[in-house]
């Protein structure tokens, strides 16, 4: 099955919605992934928070735990059609509480690999 991976930088000011919505989106997350639909998720951040070259990684913040510099979320997916990943995407509680800049989000199939049907992420 093809995999799909999303890029949702977050809307202008979206920190405190990230917050209020976080729990149902780890939740639909959590399903995805026992259903085999979601691979990866993850947050990422702004480069002047990065843990890269000499800097310590960031610490979380308020919001139980949401990493400082936060700037939107990757995700890979696991569809028949991209159809569905965006239906996924649009369903997500991040999308309908506006987290998300909509405008900017983009999903792009993945090219095939042999180990697609096994890829787990620890």
């Amino acid at each position: 099955m093809p995999l799909y991976i999303c890029f949702c930088p977050d809307a202008q000011g979206a920190f405190d919605k990230r917050g209020e919505a976080r729990a149902d989106h780890l939740a639909m997350g959590q399903k995805d992934r026992a259903d085999g639909k979601t691979v990866f998720g993850r947050v990422f951040i702004d480069d002047s928070v990065s843990h890269h070259e000499d800097r310590s990684p960031p610490t979380a913040v308020d919001h139980d735990h949401l990493s400082p510099g936060t700037k939107g979320s990757t995700m890979i997916y696991r569809y028949h059609t991209i159809e569905q990943a965006w239906d996924r995407l649009r369903a997500d509680p991040y999308w309908l509480k506006g987290v998300w800049d909509k405008e900017k989000a983009t999903i792009h199939e993945l090219a095939p690999s042999s180990t697609d049907e096994t890829m787990k992420l620890i």
